[in-house]
């Protein structure tokens, strides 16, 4: 089926995304001494991967609603494979800063993609492939804190000094995103029906301008609870993305092989948590409305917290990568939630609504590296700290009011009267 086939690039170019997004962050204790770089600098740098795409996913998704999804992932992934590509001539910490910087663009294409699955399927399905294609795009994300070491030790194999090996495994996810730019392109519909530059030109589709979009979408209160709380869960994967080779490797001992191998752990969760989070949203819904999907959401979030508070409290391997899985069960399934609810905050501004809230997890992710940062507390303390706050943004649920036929889960203030 020819929206399959662009369902399955959705993910697929986010998926892709993620390996060029993270590449350096599981190189990073051989990078380390490499460029002889401090902790503050290799946090600086994970701050900037993460704060130049909360920029990008504001424009990105009101320019879903002009453009469609298609023709912005092209350009998103060229961008992408020509910064990663950029990537092995490092050679101090201001070049390694702005090149995160630069490459931090790349992650949103995370918005093209949960905006495509609400364009590609109808609402009764749309938690469930919005969840699937988010999850299987973050599995990037893991599969890279193993790929990337990986590569490394087989460059070193093959002869390379290990100052050159870091340097010449970043050439692969730089060519995986060129190809996967020019195959979407090439093979990728935005819609069931076409792409949208076709169906305005045959006045099947109205023309919907990319400020249009931001106004309204960006206007709502409930965008902006979903942002807070996007900021809770993905916000804090994308931390854990940047840190957990390094916790393996400081606070146990490991090696960086081993040590990625565990961290991509809490990556492949990815393969079925999310998409659990969407599909109990679903179901939820289709027994009691909006008050099921934002109580999966508020259920989804408080075991997120506490998982995570335990998890920052083991001290031995074993019990730590149970908790570890135990939480990234949960984060990714609030994910899943949040994205279950954004197609009906604003249903003609879609896209700027999916830009806001994908931006909050990437403004949470900056305000959890800047806690490992500023606050002078060792990483367990940080995640224990992180944890706490998850906890609490669970209770703004209740108050996640949208504009329509929906109830809440007390009440709703904004409830249209198509229902009592």
């Amino acid at each position: 089926h020819p929206h399959m086939i662009s369902w399955h690039f959705s993910w697929l170019s986010f998926f892709c995304a993620f390996l060029g997004w993270f590449a350096l962050a599981p190189l990073m204790p051989v990078i380390k001494p490499s460029l002889g770089l401090s902790d503050d600098d290799v946090y600086t740098a994970n701050i900037t991967s993460v704060l130049m795409t909360v920029f990008a996913r504001f424009a990105v998704g009101p320019l879903c609603d002009e453009y469609g999804p298609r023709i912005l992932q092209t350009g998103l992934l060229t961008w992408g494979g020509i910064a990663c590509g950029l990537c092995p001539l490092i050679n101090n910490a201001g070049s390694l800063i702005t090149l995160r910087l630069f490459v931090g663009v790349v992650g949103s294409t995370f918005v093209c993609t949960q905006y495509w699955g609400s364009q590609l399927f109808v609402g009764e399905l749309v938690g469930t492939a919005q969840a699937t294609s988010g999850g299987w795009g973050n599995l990037g994300g893991g599969v890279t804190q193993l790929f990337m070491p990986v590569m490394f030790e087989a460059m070193k194999a093959a002869g390379a000094p290990e100052d050159r090996a870091w340097r010449l495994a970043l050439i692969f996810p730089a060519v995986f995103l060129l190809i996967i730019a020019a195959l979407l392109f090439t093979y990728a519909k935005d819609s069931p029906r076409g792409n949208y530059k076709d169906l305005v030109a045959a006045g099947v589709k109205q023309k919907v301008t990319a400020t249009k979009s931001a106004k309204e979408g960006f206007a709502d209160p409930a965008t902006w609870v979903l942002f807070l709380q996007y900021a809770c869960c993905f916000g804090v994967e994308l931390t854990v993305n940047n840190t957990m080779t390094s916790y393996f490797v400081n606070k146990f001992g490991l090696g960086l092989v081993t040590a990625g191998t565990i961290a991509m752990c809490f990556g492949l969760m990815n393969i079925f948590a999310r998409a659990c989070g969407g599909m109990l949203s679903d179901y939820l819904e289709s027994q009691y409305k909006m008050k099921g999907r934002l109580v999966a959401q508020g259920v989804c979030l408080f075991f997120e917290g506490i998982m995570l508070m335990i998890f920052s409290r083991m001290n031995t391997v074993p019990s730590a990568v149970v908790m570890l899985i135990c939480f990234s069960i949960f984060v990714q399934s609030s994910e899943g939630t949040t994205y279950a609810i954004v197609p009906y905050v604003v249903p003609d501004a879609t896209g700027a609504v999916s830009g806001v809230v994908g931006a909050g997890g990437n403004c949470g992710a900056v305000i959890w590296g800047l806690i490992f940062l500023l606050s002078g507390m060792d990483a367990s303390d940080c995640y224990l700290t992180i944890g706490i706050i998850v906890l609490c943004s669970s209770l703004l649920t209740p108050f996640i009011w949208i504009k329509g036929p929906h109830n809440g889960i007390f009440c709703n203030p904004r409830m249209t009267l198509e229902v009592k």
